[in-house]
């Protein structure tokens, strides 16, 4: 215990040093600013940042590639809950909770608990991540494609009565999402599938532009539909930071941020799942344990909470499997991978053998991202609430601007720009007729991993019969039938609450 102390110690004083502190600093900066552009995300920024990180020392391209990581979680926050639109989708969910409460006229109050759930579900990710990295590691190895796919379909099915009264409307909206995730090659045998010829379709629907379009044009065409009132210039609320939050918010947050920490890191283990399956669990497993919460989808803060920590300390949980297994845990694990890699420094159980040392600068440089995003993250809170509340039309004019940015940058076509546009008008006429949109987008990213771990999967343990007698992957199928039923009851109760209160009222 004294050894791991010492290490300990020793990692924490190389994340101090002034270029180290350096690197960290730029990284969470540049994590913060990415993370709240539409599109981008830590994995473009990650790949920009490579050709600096495989010139420096493996200690300073570490700490500069994992505080990127650190601060885009946050940085989602930003746009997500100021603006609408979704720096990722890993953010769906802090739009639905956080982006009301900002048209309340508490976006400050919003941004206030988004950072401290960010912050908290960090620290107690690095924190279980160093006590526990060998114990997960020895799970996650044991997580084969059966239970991926019970995990993945845990997400799925249990998004389907988000963000609205009629499960079943969450249903059709999953398997359309289903449904756009299938043109392209087929996931075993490589052959073409739906692409009708075209070769814009050969690797699939573009993911940014889509979910892009749904998520981000879908507002403006919003806006644009509500008329002249929609671009009428607001008067700036007064905002004034409290020097910490008060008592009925640290009461409303605490046990939010335990779930979502707790389902981030667990989920986040679990190569491929990542942070965006663990925030919608988590807000799906805080919906089921605070029942009588009624403002879901209306600007909970206790859902706000439970998401901001899932996301933040599902990208601690991605590091798990990425330098304990070699296997990365998300694609900007990838990136951080290769930067090691190109030093002739492999991720995976020869880490901790050859290089321990660079195991604990690891934890010793989270542990300085964290304390770094909770300075950088209160500080860029003032001018993101005045940026926001400028003008609805140069805002309006700006999101478009950063959307076709976002969707044009990646692979530099402009087919991708008019598919966004195109999805954008597709999610506008569906929410319109009460479809929900964040369960689509969410089925459209997570529909490939779905196919591939359950073909895989079958194929893996011999069929069904192989495949559902693994206790673990027929427990998570069981659990995920539940929520759903559960997620029906709970939709019935509140419809029936709100008529009753509504009936009630003069």
């Amino acid at each position: 215990m004294s050894e791991l102390f010492q290490n300990l110690s020793e990692g924490i004083a190389a994340a101090s040093g002034a270029q180290a502190l350096l690197y960290l600093s730029l990284g969470t900066l540049l994590g913060i600013l990415i993370g709240a552009a539409p599109g981008i995300g830590p994995t473009i920024g990650m790949a920009v940042m490579l050709p600096v990180a495989v010139r420096l020392s493996p200690e300073n391209a570490v700490f500069l590639l994992v505080s990127i990581t650190v601060g885009a979680a946050f940085g989602n926050s930003l746009t997500s809950i100021l603006v609408g639109v979704p720096g990722s989708p890993a953010a769906l969910l802090t739009v639905v909770e956080g982006h009301p409460l900002h048209l309340r006229g508490e976006g400050g109050r919003a941004l206030q608990i988004a950072l401290v759930s960010s912050v908290l579900g960090q620290l107690a990710g690095v924190i279980l991540f160093i006590a526990f990295v060998v114990p997960l590691a020895n799970i996650a190895v044991r997580l084969l494609l059966p239970e991926q796919f019970g995990i993945v379909m845990f997400g799925i099915v249990t998004a389907a009565g988000l963000v609205t009264r009629s499960p079943w409307k969450g249903i059709a909206a999953i398997a359309l999402g289903l449904l756009l995730a299938i043109p392209g090659q087929d996931a075993i045998t490589g052959q073409s599938r739906f692409t009708f010829g075209w070769g814009y379709l050969q690797s699939g629907l573009p993911e940014i532009p889509v979910i892009m379009g749904l998520l981000a044009f879908k507002e403006i065409f919003a806006a644009a539909a509500k008329g002249p009132s929609a671009f009428e210039i607001r008067e700036r609320p007064e905002f004034k930071f409290q020097p910490w939050l008060p008592g009925r918010d640290w009461r409303a947050i605490t046990i939010p941020v335990i779930v979502g920490t707790t389902a981030g890191l667990i989920i986040g283990i679990v190569p491929g799942a990542g942070a965006m399956v663990g925030s919608f669990v988590a807000y799906q497993a805080i919906k089921m344990l605070l029942r009588r919460h009624t403002d879901w989808g209306r600007g909970s803060i206790a859902g706000l909470a439970a998401v901001d920590s899932a996301q933040n300390s599902g990208t601690t949980g991605e590091l798990i499997p990425t330098l304990a297994l070699g296997i990365p845990g998300a694609p900007a694990m990838v990136i951080l991978m290769a930067a090691l890699a190109t030093q002739g420094i492999y991720a995976g159980p020869q880490l901790a053998r050859d290089r321990p040392e660079l195991l604990y600068n690891v934890f010793g440089g989270l542990l300085i991202g964290v304390l770094l995003l909770a300075v950088l993250g209160y500080a860029s809170i003032s001018p993101a609430i005045y940026l926001s509340t400028v003008s609805p039309a140069v805002t309006m004019a700006l999101t478009m601007v950063l959307i076709v940015v976002g969707s044009f940058a990646l692979r530099w076509q402009l087919l991708d720009v008019w598919m966004s546009i195109g999805f954008g008008l597709l999610a506008y006429f569906l929410e319109r007729y009460g479809y929900p949109i964040a369960p689509m987008a969410l089925a459209f990213i997570l529909g490939r991993l779905l196919e591939q771990s359950l073909r895989r999967g079958l194929i893996m343990t011999h069929g069904w019969g192989g495949f559902l007698s693994r206790p673990l992957t027929l427990a998570l199928l069981v659990v995920a039938l539940m929520a759903f039923v559960g997620g029906i009851q709970m939709n019935r109760r509140m419809a029936r609450r709100a008529a009753q209160d509504s009936a009630l009222r003069p």
